[in-house]
């Protein structure tokens, strides 16, 4: 494999080094990421009454609607709250999901989680949270991003004054935001139904294009990259299993070569 690679690369020619790109992406379905009172919603059913409940919000992003053409790195997400209010408690764990999909599809549950994070929070308002998540998604496919709150009734069940409403604006968005909630009777996100108010749920991915074929780091394409596949493919290295079938062949030597040619 190796004389084979090294004769490719002799074919192919190094002249000069591509360069990778690295500048951050924001992935984001509304028009603003400003949170502005009043326009959070909770479970229509339960009206205020479902602020406490355990709850969650979703988007999926189409990479290709972001032009983003390459595999993307997420570094951290974006959401937003209109209040938390924890007269009874110090703080509550938030948690936020990263799904990775095929394109096109919606926010749903039983997805491949690819990256996860907690993270505690305590009384604020009117906010924007950032969170730092690591989760890597292959080209072409898509993000799905879940916020998930809390129950916070207390240890019996008691509503005690604790509160909790997702932060949005009315400035417009060109997905629809996704909600599930258990207590609500909804198990499965759906999409939020304008008739049960605007809700612009503010919920932002932000990473950077990723370059799989960049093995030895270094911010460019080189023979370098090449000799490094090898390695990896000589010791049995997984991270050189390019065609994604979880096995070492000829083929992801291959796609290797498709990606690199390709650039990034």
């Amino acid at each position: 494999m190796k004389s084979r690679m090294l004769g490719v690369c002799a074919v192919i020619g190094f002249t000069s080094a591509a360069a990778v790109a690295s500048d951050e992406i924001r992935l984001g379905q509304t028009v603003s990421d400003e949170v502005v009172a009043g326009f959070g919603r909770v479970c229509p059913a339960l009206g205020l009454g479902g602020a406490i409940e355990a709850s969650s919000y979703w988007r999926a992003f189409d990479l290709s609607d972001f032009d983003v053409t390459q595999d993307f790195a997420v570094t951290r997400v974006e959401f937003g709250i209109e209040t938390l209010r924890l007269p009874t408690l110090l703080e509550v764990d938030f948690k936020v999901n990263v799904y990775g999909a095929v394109e096109g599809t919606t926010p749903q549950t039983g997805l491949p989680i690819i990256g996860t994070a907690a993270m505690s929070l305590t009384d604020r308002s009117v906010e924007v949270v950032s969170v730092d998540v690591s989760a890597l998604a292959a080209a072409g496919s898509a993000i799905i991003v879940e916020v998930s709150a809390p129950s916070l009734r207390d240890l019996a069940g008691g509503d005690v004054g604790n509160i909790f409403i997702p932060g949005a604006n009315g400035d417009g968005e060109s997905e629809p935001v996704y909600f599930a909630s258990d207590a609500c009777g909804v198990p499965e996100p759906v999409a939020w139904d304008p008739a049960d108010g605007v809700f612009n749920y503010v919920l932002t991915v932000y990473g950077d294009p990723f370059c799989a074929t960049d093995l030895d780091g270094d911010g460019l394409l080189t023979v370098f990259d090449f000799l490094e596949f090898s390695n990896l493919f000589d010791a049995g290295d997984l991270r050189a299993d390019f065609d994604g079938d979880g096995v070492l062949t000829l083929f992801d030597f291959l796609e290797f070569q498709n990606r690199f040619m390709l650039g990034c």
